[in-house]
């Protein structure tokens, strides 16, 4: 995906499952907010579910705003 290239970030570190992996959680708010993928269709590229999406795009958006 073109959209991690611009960062020099690889795919393996950004599609780590590890906990607090800021770098999944900045791609996924960025594919929801300015994509129109579906819930379900960004899941399937982050092996995640499409609720675990919903509120993770919910939580980055809050601590965003808070920070």
């Amino acid at each position: 995906m073109r959209l991690f290239d611009a960062q020099n970030i690889e795919k393996t570190i950004i599609f780590n499952k590890r906990r607090c992996n800021i770098h999944r959680k900045i791609a996924v708010y960025l594919i929801k907010a300015y994509t129109n993928l579906l819930l379900r269709e960004t899941g399937e590229l982050f092996d995640m579910n499409y609720t675990t999406v919903s509120m993770a795009t919910k939580r980055f958006k809050k601590n965003l705003e808070k920070d």
